[in-house]
């Protein structure tokens, strides 16, 4: 099935989304939602009723055919991965409705997630009802940050990426995430959605050693014993007011801060030992860099520590007898 994205988008630095909901995965049919996260009425059945969800990895052609076979979506990778599978009913109104956590106040993050239309469009004599659906990101409280429309969506069953663009107010640290139906229910208005995230937004970051002002290497080979300092460098775009900049190591398992290095530059003497070892800058507003879930970090710097190439000269057997 193809994808594209219809997007307010980050325009900077789009980090891999901290909080996620992509239903779980497993043998068909997947449990329903907890309460309170949809107006919805979950049943087993693959092909629900009018205003009724189901939650799926694959369903067959629904309503006499009405409805396109789907045996993948959306989440690449994901074998058997659920999706929320949705009959509209015929009054518009919520159909996901979750609260997101763990975020900071005046901080830049983008909302994405990716529905289907599921009806053909050869249904209801031709002439289904496609669906459209609203998106907001409200303060607890109710006050909406950003919203957004998908339109009517297509009937070739492609599946897109909406995003939403938004900046938490100062001291706001969770936000309720809002899918509804804008349009009432009738023959068609059925739909997947799946893949509903949040991750930070904010100015491009780039390291390595420097080549040329703006310019870095990202792959460094050093000799082993080497003594000479190494230095890193980046640059950081704009969109912070007060940035604070961390530079980290990678110790196999997870990204560690390394004490002290807190500015664009770095220089520190290289590992001893063979292998590679991998570095990074990460960058915040001052007053948010202890959250990890509010940095954005740059490309990943690769140091790779060498054993020296053997010498081997050349000598002469001379002199020697012609022929």
């Amino acid at each position: 099935m193809a994808t594209q994205s219809r997007a307010q988008s980050c325009s900077g630095n789009l980090q891999p989304a901290f909080w996620k909901q992509t239903f779980g995965k497993g043998a068909n049919p997947g449990p329903g939602l907890p309460p309170g996260k949809t107006n919805y009425t979950y049943t087993t059945d693959p092909c629900p009723p009018e205003g009724y969800y189901t939650i799926v990895h694959s369903t067959g052609g629904c309503g006499a055919n009405n409805w396109n076979p789907l045996d993948v979506c959306c989440t690449p990778g994901d074998t058997n991965g659920y999706m929320m599978l949705v009959n509209a009913s015929e009054t518009a109104g919520d159909v996901y409705v979750d609260t997101a956590r763990d975020l900071c106040g005046s901080t830049n993050f983008q909302l994405s997630f990716t529905v289907a239309n599921l009806s053909k469009a050869a249904s209801c004599g031709g002439h289904p009802l496609p669906p459209d659906l609203l998106f907001s990101v409200e303060t607890p409280s109710g006050t909406v940050i950003n919203s957004g429309r998908t339109g009517t969506l297509d009937f070739d069953f492609s599946s897109d990426i909406f995003s939403l663009y938004f900046r938490t107010p100062d001291a706001v640290t969770s936000v309720v995430v809002r899918i509804a139906t804008a349009n009432a229910g009738g023959c068609g208005n059925d739909f997947i959605l799946d893949d509903i995230e949040i991750g930070a937004c904010g100015p491009l970051v780039s390291a390595g050693m420097v080549v040329s002002p703006g310019n870095f290497n990202p792959y460094i080979n050093r000799c082993v014993g080497d003594p000479s300092p190494l230095s890193l460098s980046a640059s950081v775009g704009t969109g912070y007011m007060a940035p604070y900049y961390q530079w980290q190591f990678y110790n196999g398992l997870e990204w560690i801060d390394i004490g002290g290095a807190i500015a664009p530059d770095y220089s520190f003497t290289a590992p001893q030992a063979t292998g590679t070892f991998k570095y990074r800058l990460s960058v915040a507003e001052a007053a948010n860099i202890s959250s990890h879930n509010c940095r954005v970090v740059s490309n990943e710097v690769t140091v790779s520590i060498l054993q020296p190439t053997m010498l081997i000269t050349a000598g002469s057997n001379s002199p020697v007898c012609e022929n």
